[in-house]
């Protein structure tokens, strides 16, 4: 939206800093169910500075990065009274240093190491074909609970290294101090340096392939975590560690043809348009976890007007189950959210999202019926 700033974002690109900002505007109502009924609106600002350090100061492989998130207004999560909350930012309001984070590639980009703060959410469990979705449960999934992610990232440090092109295996350890109630968003790195008995480990192995001359990828990961802190019991007994488990994978299903269209000039290179599908699966502890098996799926078709390449038509279906030792918890044993939208980029700066979720069996609050969720997204890039 600012543009060039007289040619110095050019000049500092070329510099080697990236400059940017983001503010993500979700309002909401209720047209069925739910508690209450009103128009709910909230509102996300993230600045985001990076560092190439091989431009900057000649470090291969190097780049560091610093994002300041700040959230105001309402959380409807008790409004629509479901246990999967209806846009990926809800939260209580936040003013904080979200990550501050070094990264360095070595072995010829066959491994990759990072330490600060980070959302782990951002190297594992992930799932290209969600991030149009405003539902939070695929991000993450929601029996992983404990994992430092919006609105709570920590400090942490990762490896990824990379065998072949088509193969990656991860590792993280990250401040678990989350389990005993401490906000990692809004901390450094104290705890995770001083509090070796609350560590979030997450582990990953995973594949990619294309399909079809390869103009269809595909990828998946596996992947465990385990918390090596003392957990409360639903029963008020307590266990040594909380671990869990979880399967993620993307593929795309059809990309248009050159001999499709009128004029194959017509198809850039980085033509992104077609239809994908994602899944996500994860499992957790049910002695300690609300909730015990998530599974969620869903499409997404980009370009479904030739005119309209980076417009995005979603559907997607989200169930948990809950856990039935978690007595005092959830009002039913199962959860369901259908969610459909249409996002429409408006100018390269503005982003336009009309979104229906659909929730069956709401589980927060007693009593009540099938939920329908409006929400209009504004994102504008600056």
């Amino acid at each position: 939206m600012t543009g060039n700033w007289g040619g110095l974002r050019d000049d500092l690109q070329d510099a080697g800093i990236t400059i940017a900002g983001t503010y993500t505007w979700d309002p909401s109502w209720l047209a069925a169910g739910g508690a209450r009924r009103r128009v709910v609106e909230r509102g996300l600002l993230s600045l985001i500075l990076e560092a190439d350090l091989a431009r900057l100061v000649g470090l291969t492989g190097g780049t560091m990065k610093i994002t300041y998130d700040t959230r105001h207004g309402d959380d409807p999560t008790n409004d629509v009274g479901v246990a999967q909350v209806i846009s990926t930012i809800d939260a209580g309001n936040i003013h904080q240093i979200a990550e501050l984070w070094y990264e360095q590639w070595l072995v010829e980009k066959g491994m990759r190491l990072m330490v600060g703060k980070m959302d782990a959410n951002d190297d594992f469990a992930c799932v290209e074909g969600t991030k149009a979705f405003l539902n939070d449960s695929p991000a993450p999934a929601q029996t992983n609970f404990l994992m430092p992610s919006y609105p709570n990232p920590a400090t942490g440090l990762n490896v990824f290294v990379y065998p072949t092109e088509q193969l990656w295996a991860g590792f993280g350890v990250y401040d678990g101090a989350g389990l005993v109630g401490v906000q990692t968003g809004s901390r450094g790195p104290e705890t995770f340096l001083d509090d070796s008995k609350n560590l979030y480990v997450i582990g990953e192995v995973g594949a990619k392939w294309a399909m079809s001359n390869e103009d269809l990828p595909g990828r998946a990961g596996l992947g465990g975590w385990h918390h090596n802190g003392v957990a409360t019991r639903f029963d008020e007994t307590t266990q040594k560690g909380v671990s869990g488990l979880y399967l993620v994978a993307d593929q795309a299903l059809w990309r248009p043809s050159s001999t499709a269209v009128d004029d194959p000039r017509e198809m850039a290179e980085d033509d992104q348009r077609g239809v994908g599908a994602f899944f996500q699966y994860g499992y957790a502890d049910k002695n300690v976890s609300p909730i015990e098996q998530y599974a969620g799926g869903g499409l997404t078709w980009r370009g479904p007007f030739r005119k309209r390449a980076e417009d995005v038509v979603g559907v997607s279906l989200h169930w948990v189950q809950f856990s039935q030792e978690n007595r005092d918890g959830f009002t039913s044993r199962h959860e369901t959210t259908l969610e459909l939208l249409y996002q429409v980029r408006v100018t390269h700066w503005v982003v336009l999202q009309p979104d229906i979720q659909y929730i069956i069996n709401p589980a927060r609050v007693p009593g009540l019926e099938n939920a329908l969720a409006f929400t209009v997204r504004a994102a504008v890039n600056f």
